[in-house]
This record gives C-alpha cells, sequence and structure tokens, in this order.
C-alpha cells in the first residue's frame, strides 16, 4: 500500500516503495544532502491486440533531498526529482521546499496529491491498472500538510486553481493495529478535463489491507462521481502476497472497473477486467538490486482477442 509513508517522503525518504536507503552525499553541520535512484528496465509484451515485444525504460530517475536543521525540532527540507526519460530528454518531476516540526509537516510546489497514496495495487507493467479512479494525482501548484505518529497519518493537499486549470483538494487518512492497515481518500475537484468535456468530481475510496506471517491480503474501493455523467465510476482491486523467503514476493491481484450502464450509454465508457501475477526477487547480499517478472491480461467489455501480456525485467535503487 502505497499510504502514508510514501506520503511522507517529504518527511525523510527517498525512495519509498524500495528497500533502500538515499545515500547521504554531503553533510556538513546542519546541512545534509541525499541522493538517491531508480533504474528499472524491462522486457515488455503489453496485454493487447497484436502487441510486440519491446525493451520498456519503466524508470530511470534521480532523486535529490535537501535538509536544514534549524533547532527546536524545526527543520526545512526540499526534494528534487529529475527522470531521463528513453528519448534521452531531462525532465522535472517532483520539486517542492517545505518545513517539518516534531510529526508536523508543510510542503508546497511540484508534488503529488496526498490522495496519491491510496491503494493497494501491486502490479508492475504488464496491464494498465490504476487501482482507483480518482480523477487527479499530482499538480504544479501544490499547498499540502502532513501529521504522522505511530498510529495514524493525516495527509492534506490542495492544488491551487491558475487560469482556470485543473483543481483539486484532498484528504487522506490512514491506521494500522494488529496486523491491520486502513486508508480512507477524499478528493474534490474542479475543471477536470474527460473524454466527454470539462467537468467537476467527486471521488471517495476506502482501502484495506491485513497480513499475517508470510500472507496478505488487500481490498481497495473507490468510485468517481462526475457532474455530467448519468452514473458513478467504480473501481475494486483486490491482490493477494505470499512472502515464502525475506528475498521473494509473489503478488496476484485482480482490478474491475465497473463504468456504470448509463455511462456506457451516454459517454461510451465500458467495464475493464484486469489481472495479474508477479514474482520479484531481491538479491540477499544488496536488497535494492532484483529481478522480476510479471503475466497479465486486461478484458473490455465488447473487445475481443485481447491477448495476455508478460515482462520480464531488472531493477537497481539505492
Amino acid at each position: 500500500m502505497k499510504k502514508h509513508v510514501t506520503c511522507a517522503v517529504a518527511l525523510g525518504a527517498l525512495t519509498a516503495g524500495t528497500a533502500s536507503a538515499a545515500v547521504t552525499v554531503f553533510e556538513k553541520e546542519n546541512f545534509t544532502y541525499e541522493l538517491g535512484a531508480d533504474v528499472q528496465i524491462q522486457l515488455l509484451q503489453d496485454s493487447g491486440i497484436d502487441e510486440d515485444l519491446d525493451v520498456n525504460y519503466d524508470d530511470g530517475e534521480l532523486k535529490n533531498r535537501f535538509t536544514y536543521d534549524l533547532g527546536e525540532s524545526l527543520s526545512a527540507f526540499a526534494k528534487l526529482d529529475l527522470e531521463i526519460a528513453k528519448d534521452s530528454d531531462v525532465s522535472r518531476e517532483e520539486a517542492y521546499i517545505g518545513l517539518k516540526k516534531n510529526d508536523m509537516s508543510f510542503w508546497v510546489g511540484a508534488s503529488d496529491y496526498v490522495t496519491d497514496d491510496f491503494g493497494v495495487e501491486k502490479n508492475i507493467d504488464v496491464v494498465d491498472v490504476d487501482g482507483d479512479v480518482f480523477a487527479l494525482d499530482s499538480s504544479e501548484d501544490l499547498l499540502a500538510f502532513n501529521y504522522s505518529t505511530d498510529l495514524y497519518s493525516i495527509g492534506l493537499s490542495h492544488d491551487l486553481e491558475v487560469d482556470d486549470d485543473e483543481s483539486s483538494t484532498d484528504i487522506m487518512l490512514f491506521t494500522e493495529f494488529q496486523g491491520f492497515e486502513i486508508g480512507f481518500a477524499f478528493q474534490s475537484a474542479t475543471n477536470v478535463e474527460f473524454d466527454a468535456g470539462v467537468s467537476d468530481a467527486d471521488t471517495f475510496g476506502l482501502s484495506v489491507e491485513y497480513s499475517i506471517g508470510m500472507y496478505g491480503i488487500g481490498v481497495a474501493f473507490s468510485s468517481l462521481d462526475i457532474d455530467q455523467a448519468p452514473d458513478t465510476i467504480e473501481n475494486v482491486h483486490i491482490v493477494g502476497t505470499l512472502k515464502p523467503w525475506s528475498t521473494t514476493e509473489f503478488n496476484l491481484g485482480f482490478d474491475m472497473v465497473d463504468a456504470g450502464d448509463e455511462n456506457a450509454q451516454a459517454l461510451g465508457l465500458a467495464d475493464v477486467d484486469s489481472w495479474y501475477l508477479n514474482a520479484i526477487y531481491k538479491f540477499p547480499q544488496a536488497k535494492g538490486f532484483s529481478t522480476f517478472a510479471e503475466i497479465g491480461q486486461t478484458d473490455v467489455d465488447g473487445v475481443d482477442d485481447i491477448d495476455m501480456g508478460f515482462l520480464a525485467g531488472l531493477r537497481l535503487t539505492f
């Protein structure tokens, strides 16, 4: 689950979602500069109709984090992520600056919404699975706040509306106890561009994960209500996880999107069902280096001859 640990990337973890830690490049007095990286390359054949096998450059990121200790439990932080694309272009992803005081943090800039942490999906790339139906996920003009304790986390973010562009106010709540991890997310978005036109939209989501020993299961439900649509769009994502050894993980997931009967007729939307099965192996001497494989298939209502896809790849993080 992406939950508050990822949301709190502004609080410390450069490489959320990996077993690795950023490397301290420079440290002097009250200043620290940390560098992280994520490189992932795959042999991929998408699930689809007559898809070809290709080399997919899924990730090529450099993650820079800067921290100043201001004293009295107050610190300043900044983050600058760079994405190196397949065509050799370098683009800026997240870039924000903020302040942290004990369990509270505030940041401003280009960043993911706090609701981008919602979900239980563990797919890699064979099927196009979002795991939820939230309309928006990031902004260049974001104000965000997070409060985290050992028991729960609450995140708030607001995307400023600039020149009538897309805007959103989001909230993410997360708690964990006795093996359960529970998340609630809500998004109120305006001026969202859909295929049928520009509209306001509200989305809410509820997720539950439970783990015991080597076994885990996660379920997430989200519902999108578009003002100009006659019906809601709903998503259910279910995933089971098996970790027989500390180095090895298997995930089997199912993703179901219900476009709504009236939406199907009025907007030309279709129900979409997907499944995936993957295996990930992290080398015991270097957990930041892993190899993986995945198979999966997407079924679109009314579309025939969609083939199963597969991939295999390597990933290096630090």
